[in-house]
């Protein structure tokens, strides 16, 4: 499912956590001061999301968690939300009848990137080997993709919700651990390791494929600046629920036309008196 891109560790952007490169003179005020990240759930949302939610908090424990949002229609109101928590940025998570989707936003000046959720392997789901610490700051490193235009927006909200602040109370001053951003067939890949002994890099865990979807320009909110165009393919879950509605369906048009014939059997079926004068 991951291809291995050539000649990307020679180029690889490396951004510590709390750090970007072209930043401008507010950003590196709230560097210095430290930002917080607010993390909200949709309410009623599945068991799965709900352990996207845990998994997020476990590997970032400078995320807070705020309560479940009711509204869906209403999305601009996580704005207030993130600023009465005294968070700048915020990560939203909700759900549609067949997708999960996942919100990255600027409450203050914004912009907002929504990405679909494709696929999601949790800490538990797989037989990750690594093990890193739970309050180490973690490194962030880009692939050269996300030095284009199109992608800058994309790895200076990733950096700003998956880093930490310099001056964080809960993370510790070394570096433990690994956040990679790749881009593959226009997705973000997205995977944590653990620096071992001899410099060994080990997975941890989790390993998540976002589809970006829609790009506004302000807080949760406001103008449309990129929208995405394609056709969604659809997952093996989808195809099964077709393939057993198909099956449904086949069934009852069976059964109906099986009615059809008994009642047409018993209306051509020749009467008592009938049968008695055909001698």
């Amino acid at each position: 499912m991951f291809k291995r891109i050539s000649g990307e560790r020679d180029s690889l952007s490396v951004l510590s956590s709390g750090s970007s490169e072209d930043e401008s003179s507010d950003e590196r005020h709230d560097m210095k001061n430290g930002w917080k990240t607010a993390i909200i759930g949709a309410r009623g949302i599945s068991y799965s999301s709900r352990k996207v939610i845990n998994d997020v908090m476990a590997i970032c424990p400078y995320v807070r968690k705020e309560s479940k949002f009711e509204s869906k229609k209403e999305i601009s109101k996580i704005a207030e939300i993130c600023e009465l928590s005294n968070c700048s940025h915020g990560i939203y998570i909700s759900e549609s009848r067949d997708s999960t989707f996942v919100t990255l936003g600027d409450s203050k000046l914004g912009p907002t990137i929504k990405y679909r959720l494709e696929s999601y392997f949790g800490i538990h789901d797989l037989f990750f080997e690594g093990n890193c610490s739970k309050n180490s700051r973690p490194l962030l490193l880009f692939s050269p993709g996300f030095d284009d235009k199109i992608w800058k927006e994309h790895k200076n909200l990733l950096s700003k919700c998956f880093g930490a602040a310099i001056n964080h109370k809960r993370i510790k001053p070394f570096f433990d651990r690994v956040f990679y951003f790749c881009l593959f067939e226009d997705k973000i890949v997205i995977r944590h390791f653990e620096f071992g002994d001899d410099f060994e890099i080990r997975e941890v865990g989790p390993r998540i494929l976002l589809e970006p979807m829609l790009v506004l320009e302000g807080p949760f909110g406001g103008k449309v600046s990129w929208k995405n165009v394609k056709p969604h393919m659809p997952s093996a879950e989808d195809v099964k629920k077709v393939l057993k509605s198909s099956k449904r369906n086949q069934k009852r048009a069976s059964n109906l036309i099986s009615r059809e014939r008994k009642l047409q059997a018993v209306d051509n079926e020749p009467e008592y008196e009938d049968i008695l004068f055909q001698q």
